[in-house]
């Protein structure tokens, strides 16, 4: 299998789970605020199905409005924060169609839906922690180079280094050095990382002025 059609397989495990943690939680919420109701008719198998595809179903289209699955092509941050963006905004909906059905907001335990969100929010973070983990294994490593205007930058040339995965250095290069001399091989390079270089260096590879 090419390194592709692994990535493709993780950002599909990845999109599966979190529309399971979808539904288990919509039906654990909805079975835990009409369990009182069972003889009246508010509980049953179809009902809970019911109120879980639903759910999923809000929560996949505000996933994909926020770009909540996008694993590999947005930071971990971003995607955690999409992530409580469509959960907290499907809890939200689940509410008002508990009151809905009720007709007050009596028999609805708000506790347990802000239960739920700080859950969803602790799970959906690890998974996507792990997979966005998991996914960068097969990407290719970014090409980069190192500008520094210090001899500590080899700490960071080392912690780059442990990560091989991630990072390819193309090349270190003293900021005192001829720029004629490291040119070629930025043109080359993703990223650049400048270590206590200068301020007029620094804003000429800030505007690609070299």
């Amino acid at each position: 299998m090419t390194k592709e059609r692994k990535k493709h397989l993780i950002r599909n495990i990845y999109s599966l789970l979190s529309l399971m943690i979808a539904f288990f939680s919509a039906v654990w919420l909805w079975y835990w605020n009409v369990g009182v109701g069972w003889d009246k008719g508010y509980f049953g198998v179809r009902t809970l199905v019911t109120v879980g595809l639903m759910y999923c179903l809000l929560y996949f289209a505000l996933s994909k409005m926020y770009k909540a699955n996008k694993i590999g092509a947005y930071h971990l941050v971003e995607l955690a924060f999409s992530q409580m963006l469509s959960f907290g905004l499907t809890d939200v909906a689940l509410y008002g169609a508990g009151f809905f059905w009720f007709h007050n907001f009596d028999r609805i335990q708000t506790s347990l839906f802000i239960l739920a969100f700080f859950v969803q929010v602790f799970v959906i973070i690890l998974l996507t922690f792990f997979m966005n983990r998991l996914h960068a294994k097969f990407d290719e490593p970014h090409r980069v180079a190192i500008i520094y205007g210090d001899d500590s930058y080899w700490l960071l040339r080392e912690k780059m280094k442990s990560f091989p995965y991630r990072y390819k250095i193309l090349g270190c290069f003293s900021q005192y050095e001829e720029r004629s001399e490291f040119e070629n091989v930025l043109e080359q390079c993703q990223d650049i990382y400048l270590y206590e270089v200068d301020t007029e260096l620094r804003e000429a590879i800030a505007s690609l002025n070299i």
